[in-house]
């Protein structure tokens, strides 16, 4: 079955739309501001930046310490650390997960056994 172009549209754009859907901007590290690659360098000597990405508040940076540990930063722009945890290689309940699956939650069964949209039969 072939659909429209406008049919596509009306089921693919309203997820792109929602705000502050999880999906932060993968960005190249050596794009990331002087004040958060000299804030790494000053708390994890030796460090590389495996991964990086901007959020509305600032960078969230993924790297393994000169020891091989992994962390993951949260960083303002300016370079202040707001958050370091060490990055045990597991997602985190939060990381990358679509809009989608926060309105398949909704729909699971209520106590009676019964999906929402079966409550109506």
């Amino acid at each position: 079955m072939r659909l429209p172009i406008a049919a596509l549209a009306v089921l693919v754009l309203p997820a792109c739309l929602e705000p502050d859907c999880g999906q932060d901007a993968v960005i190249d590290p050596a794009e990331l501001p002087a004040a958060v690659t000299d804030a790494i360098e000053a708390e994890y000597p030796g460090a590389t930046i495996d991964r990086a990405e901007q959020e509305d508040d600032g960078y969230d940076v993924k790297l393994t310490d000169a020891d091989g540990n992994a962390w993951e930063v949260e960083l303002a722009a300016d370079g202040t650390v707001l958050e370091a945890e060490a990055d045990d290689g597991e997602e985190d309940e939060d990381d990358d997960r679509s809009c989608l699956e926060d309105d398949e939650d909704e729909d699971e069964d209520d106590d009676d056994g019964e999906t929402e949209d079966e409550d109506d039969d």
